[in-house]
């Protein structure tokens, strides 16, 4: 699945929520599951909470993500650059 930039920002501006008060966040497999299947090398540049997608858990750290987790960075204004 290939999706241009724009594309993902319009994505992500459709299902971007206010941040819970909560210290782990959980995104479900079946809201996005064919956004689940390319992962993109990413460098974030700024610390978020652990996001957790099914069985995977993402942090800042992570350099290999799939396109949930970058629907969520677009959504939630997080500073990162996508490297592929």
């Amino acid at each position: 699945v290939e999706i241009s930039k724009p594309d993902l920002e319009a994505l992500a501006t459709e299902i971007s929520n206010p941040r819970p008060n909560i210290t782990e966040y959980r995104l479900r497999d079946g809201i996005y599951p064919k956004f689940n299947r390319e992962y993109y090398n990413v460098k974030i540049k700024e610390r978020i909470d652990p996001l957790r997608i099914g069985d995977n858990l993402y942090t800042y750290r992570s350099k290999e993500v799939p396109v949930s987790v970058i629907l969520y960075l677009f959504g939630h204004g997080v500073d990162f650059e996508i490297l592929d």
